[in-house]
């Protein structure tokens, strides 16, 4: 077998190899221009969904009779109220937590 000369082996293959390299810098910047373009669309769509859900649900409500879209503005006031409710019950049990605490540490911080 004939001695092979490497240096120039990469040197020949040294061209071909930036190249390779550059087409994959260009194929990952494509595919991030893509996924940006994707999350914009996909946020616009999301947007118009939204809209027209709205305008649906405005509609519909439109529609009830008086006794339903009172009972669905009391069911909606309700599930706020429940939010409040349950911060308030957190609030109270991290307060009762300290409590117990403080009495099994013998009451003086100890």
């Amino acid at each position: 077998m004939e001695d092979v000369n490497f240096g120039k082996v990469a040197k020949a293959l040294e061209g071909p190899a930036y190249i390779a390299v550059g087409f994959g810098v260009l194929g990952f910047q494509r595919a991030q221009v893509r996924r940006r373009e994707l999350q914009r669309r996909v946020g616009e769509l999301t947007v118009a969904v939204n809209r027209k859900m709205s305008e649906i649900s405005d509609d519909v409500a439109e529609r009830l009779p008086k006794e339903a879209s009172d009972l669905l503005k009391a069911a909606g006031d309700f599930a706020g109220d429940l939010t409040r409710e349950a911060e308030g019950l957190v609030e109270e049990s991290v307060a009762l937590g300290r409590f117990v605490l403080r009495m099994l540490q013998g009451g003086d911080g100890r």
